[in-house]
Protein backbone atom coordinates (compact mmCIF):
# COMPACT_ATOMS: atom_id res chain seq x y z
CA UNK A 1 0.00 0.00 0.00
CA UNK A 2 2.52 2.42 0.93
CA UNK A 3 4.50 1.96 -2.63
CA UNK A 4 1.19 2.42 -4.56
CA UNK A 5 0.22 5.44 -2.05
CA UNK A 6 3.61 6.58 -3.30
CA UNK A 7 3.35 6.13 -7.45
CA UNK A 8 0.09 7.90 -6.98
CA UNK A 9 1.02 10.95 -5.14
CA UNK A 10 4.58 11.11 -7.81
CA UNK A 11 1.79 10.71 -10.55
CA UNK A 12 -0.54 13.75 -9.25
CA UNK A 13 2.17 15.76 -8.76
CA UNK A 14 3.67 14.95 -12.69
CA UNK A 15 0.24 16.11 -13.72
CA UNK A 16 0.14 18.96 -11.63
CA UNK A 17 3.54 19.89 -13.20
CA UNK A 18 2.14 19.45 -16.45
CA UNK A 19 -0.91 21.15 -16.08
CA UNK A 20 1.28 24.51 -14.80
CA UNK A 21 3.51 24.17 -17.71
CA UNK A 22 0.66 24.00 -20.11
CA UNK A 23 -1.03 26.74 -18.60
CA UNK A 24 1.90 28.91 -18.87
CA UNK A 25 2.70 28.04 -22.15
CA UNK A 26 -0.90 28.58 -23.10
CA UNK A 27 -0.67 32.21 -21.09
CA UNK A 28 1.96 33.20 -23.44
CA UNK A 29 1.01 32.07 -26.75
CA UNK A 30 -2.71 33.83 -26.00
CA UNK A 31 -0.53 37.11 -25.00
CA UNK A 32 2.11 37.18 -27.50
CA UNK A 33 -0.29 37.84 -30.05
CA UNK A 34 -1.83 40.83 -28.61
CA UNK A 35 1.72 42.54 -28.23
CA UNK A 36 2.29 41.61 -31.63
CA UNK A 37 -0.77 43.28 -32.62
CA UNK A 38 -0.78 46.28 -30.32
CA UNK A 39 2.22 47.59 -31.85
CA UNK A 40 1.68 46.77 -35.19
CA UNK A 41 -1.45 49.13 -34.39
CA UNK A 42 0.09 51.65 -32.75
CA UNK A 43 2.73 51.86 -35.54
CA UNK A 44 0.01 51.81 -38.21
CA UNK A 45 -2.10 54.27 -36.34
CA UNK A 46 1.26 56.59 -36.45
CA UNK A 47 1.57 56.72 -40.12
CA UNK A 48 -1.76 56.86 -40.92
CA UNK A 49 -2.70 60.14 -38.56
CA UNK A 50 1.29 61.40 -40.11
CA UNK A 51 0.02 60.94 -43.52
CA UNK A 52 -3.55 62.59 -42.84
CA UNK A 53 -2.07 65.46 -40.53
CA UNK A 54 0.89 66.59 -43.54
CA UNK A 55 -1.97 66.35 -45.99
CA UNK A 56 -3.87 69.00 -43.58
CA UNK A 57 -0.49 70.98 -42.90
CA UNK A 58 0.06 71.74 -46.89
CA UNK A 59 -2.99 72.64 -47.68
CA UNK A 60 -2.71 74.90 -44.27
CA UNK A 61 0.01 76.75 -46.31
CA UNK A 62 -2.87 77.95 -48.57
CA UNK A 63 -3.70 80.63 -46.50
CA UNK A 64 -0.19 82.53 -47.07
CA UNK A 65 -1.66 82.49 -50.72
CA UNK A 66 -4.36 83.83 -49.67
CA UNK A 67 -3.01 86.53 -48.23
CA UNK A 68 -0.76 87.25 -51.02
CA UNK A 69 -3.30 87.57 -53.19
CA UNK A 70 -5.39 89.85 -51.11
CA UNK A 71 -2.13 92.32 -50.31
CA UNK A 72 -3.56 95.36 -51.78
CA UNK A 73 -6.45 95.41 -49.65
CA UNK A 74 -4.77 94.51 -46.60
CA UNK A 75 -2.31 96.97 -46.96
CA UNK A 76 -4.79 100.01 -48.20
CA UNK A 77 -6.57 99.22 -44.56
CA UNK A 78 -4.05 97.69 -42.54
CA UNK A 79 -6.62 97.23 -39.50
CA UNK A 80 -7.94 94.72 -41.61
CA UNK A 81 -4.89 92.70 -40.25
CA UNK A 82 -6.04 92.66 -36.70
CA UNK A 83 -8.65 90.32 -37.08
CA UNK A 84 -7.64 87.76 -39.36
CA UNK A 85 -6.40 85.43 -36.12
CA UNK A 86 -10.44 86.03 -34.89
CA UNK A 87 -11.91 85.28 -38.43
CA UNK A 88 -9.48 81.96 -38.48
CA UNK A 89 -10.54 81.19 -34.63
CA UNK A 90 -14.19 81.22 -34.67
CA UNK A 91 -14.32 79.82 -37.88
CA UNK A 92 -12.43 76.62 -36.37
CA UNK A 93 -14.08 76.84 -33.63
CA UNK A 94 -17.70 76.55 -35.31
CA UNK A 95 -16.58 73.91 -37.58
CA UNK A 96 -15.40 71.68 -35.01
CA UNK A 97 -18.67 71.86 -32.59
CA UNK A 98 -20.40 71.31 -35.52
CA UNK A 99 -18.63 68.21 -36.70
CA UNK A 100 -18.44 66.65 -33.14
CA UNK A 101 -21.86 66.87 -33.09
CA UNK A 102 -22.35 65.30 -36.18
CA UNK A 103 -19.49 62.54 -35.52
CA UNK A 104 -21.63 61.73 -32.54
CA UNK A 105 -25.00 61.61 -33.83
CA UNK A 106 -23.87 59.13 -36.96
CA UNK A 107 -21.35 57.03 -34.17
CA UNK A 108 -24.76 56.67 -32.20
CA UNK A 109 -26.39 55.01 -35.19
CA UNK A 110 -29.01 57.08 -35.53
CA UNK A 111 -30.69 56.57 -38.73
CA UNK A 112 -29.53 60.24 -39.78
CA UNK A 113 -31.28 61.97 -43.60
CA UNK A 114 -28.87 64.25 -44.80
CA UNK A 115 -30.91 67.25 -45.73
CA UNK A 116 -32.74 67.09 -42.64
CA UNK A 117 -29.98 67.46 -40.51
CA UNK A 118 -28.53 70.38 -42.62
CA UNK A 119 -31.77 72.12 -42.76
CA UNK A 120 -31.44 71.81 -38.81
CA UNK A 121 -28.06 72.76 -38.31
CA UNK A 122 -28.34 75.49 -40.54
CA UNK A 123 -31.39 77.05 -38.72
CA UNK A 124 -29.59 77.07 -35.91
CA UNK A 125 -26.19 78.51 -37.56
CA UNK A 126 -28.55 81.58 -38.95
CA UNK A 127 -30.02 82.15 -35.04
CA UNK A 128 -26.06 81.90 -33.69
CA UNK A 129 -24.51 84.16 -36.43
CA UNK A 130 -27.00 86.57 -35.86
CA UNK A 131 -26.88 86.66 -31.82
CA UNK A 132 -23.08 86.39 -32.54
CA UNK A 133 -22.84 89.05 -35.03
CA UNK A 134 -25.12 91.55 -33.13
CA UNK A 135 -23.01 91.12 -30.15
CA UNK A 136 -19.55 91.84 -32.08
CA UNK A 137 -20.62 94.70 -33.19
CA UNK A 138 -22.42 96.52 -30.04
CA UNK A 139 -20.51 95.01 -27.43
CA UNK A 140 -16.91 94.36 -28.73
CA UNK A 141 -16.24 96.12 -31.70
CA UNK A 142 -16.79 100.28 -29.82
CA UNK A 143 -13.89 99.27 -27.03
CA UNK A 144 -11.83 98.75 -30.25
CA UNK A 145 -10.37 102.18 -32.23
CA UNK A 146 -11.28 101.15 -35.93
CA UNK A 147 -13.71 102.94 -38.95
CA UNK A 148 -16.92 102.27 -39.06
CA UNK A 149 -16.42 99.90 -42.31
CA UNK A 150 -14.12 97.69 -40.65
CA UNK A 151 -17.07 97.36 -38.05
CA UNK A 152 -19.06 96.22 -40.81
CA UNK A 153 -16.60 94.22 -42.18
CA UNK A 154 -15.99 92.17 -39.61
CA UNK A 155 -19.56 91.84 -38.14
CA UNK A 156 -21.07 90.71 -41.67
CA UNK A 157 -17.90 88.10 -41.96
CA UNK A 158 -18.82 86.56 -38.70
CA UNK A 159 -22.29 85.57 -39.92
CA UNK A 160 -21.25 84.44 -42.79
CA UNK A 161 -18.59 82.18 -41.34
CA UNK A 162 -20.56 81.08 -39.02
CA UNK A 163 -23.04 80.04 -41.58
CA UNK A 164 -20.16 78.33 -44.03
CA UNK A 165 -18.63 76.71 -40.97
CA UNK A 166 -21.89 75.00 -40.09
CA UNK A 167 -22.35 73.79 -43.67
CA UNK A 168 -19.03 72.38 -43.65
CA UNK A 169 -19.10 70.73 -40.36
CA UNK A 170 -22.16 69.48 -41.18
CA UNK A 171 -21.48 68.18 -44.24
CA UNK A 172 -18.11 66.68 -44.54
CA UNK A 173 -18.92 63.72 -41.77
CA UNK A 174 -21.55 62.27 -44.12
CA UNK A 175 -19.40 62.42 -47.35
CA UNK A 176 -16.87 60.61 -44.97
CA UNK A 177 -19.35 57.85 -43.96
CA UNK A 178 -20.87 57.81 -48.12
CA UNK A 179 -17.15 56.57 -48.85
CA UNK A 180 -16.59 54.70 -45.06
CA UNK A 181 -13.76 56.67 -44.13
CA UNK A 182 -12.89 57.23 -40.55
CA UNK A 183 -15.11 60.95 -39.70
CA UNK A 184 -13.91 60.51 -35.80
CA UNK A 185 -10.45 61.21 -37.01
CA UNK A 186 -10.29 62.97 -40.49
CA UNK A 187 -13.75 64.98 -39.85
CA UNK A 188 -11.99 68.06 -37.51
CA UNK A 189 -8.84 68.40 -39.35
CA UNK A 190 -10.52 68.55 -42.47
CA UNK A 191 -13.04 71.32 -41.29
CA UNK A 192 -10.49 73.10 -39.37
CA UNK A 193 -8.31 73.52 -42.75
CA UNK A 194 -11.57 74.16 -45.22
CA UNK A 195 -12.70 76.57 -42.75
CA UNK A 196 -9.61 78.22 -42.13
CA UNK A 197 -8.93 78.96 -45.80
CA UNK A 198 -12.77 79.42 -47.18
CA UNK A 199 -13.67 81.86 -44.12
CA UNK A 200 -10.17 83.82 -44.68
CA UNK A 201 -11.60 83.80 -48.22
CA UNK A 202 -14.73 85.33 -47.48
CA UNK A 203 -13.25 88.00 -44.72
CA UNK A 204 -11.73 89.35 -47.52
CA UNK A 205 -13.82 89.16 -50.11
CA UNK A 206 -16.55 91.20 -47.91
CA UNK A 207 -13.89 93.41 -47.10
CA UNK A 208 -13.44 94.31 -51.05
CA UNK A 209 -16.83 94.32 -51.70
CA UNK A 210 -17.99 97.15 -48.36
CA UNK A 211 -14.37 99.23 -49.31
CA UNK A 212 -15.07 99.18 -53.27
CA UNK A 213 -18.92 100.38 -52.72
CA UNK A 214 -16.91 103.42 -50.17
CA UNK A 215 -14.00 104.06 -52.43
CA UNK A 216 -13.10 107.39 -50.85
CA UNK A 217 -11.62 105.75 -47.83
CA UNK A 218 -8.90 104.21 -49.83
CA UNK A 219 -7.50 107.69 -50.56
CA UNK A 220 -7.20 108.48 -46.62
Amino acid sequence: MGSVEKELKERVASLQKQNEELRVALNDRLSSPKKISLEKSVSSQAISRFATLIFFLGCLSLTAIILESWEATLAARVELTFFVPLMIGHGGNTGGSVVGSTVAKLASGQSLSYSRTLLREMSCALLVGAALASATFFFFLPFIKISAHTSLIVTCAIASITMLATFIGTSLPFLFSFFRLDAASLGPPAVTTIVDAIGLITYLVIADIILEASPSILAK
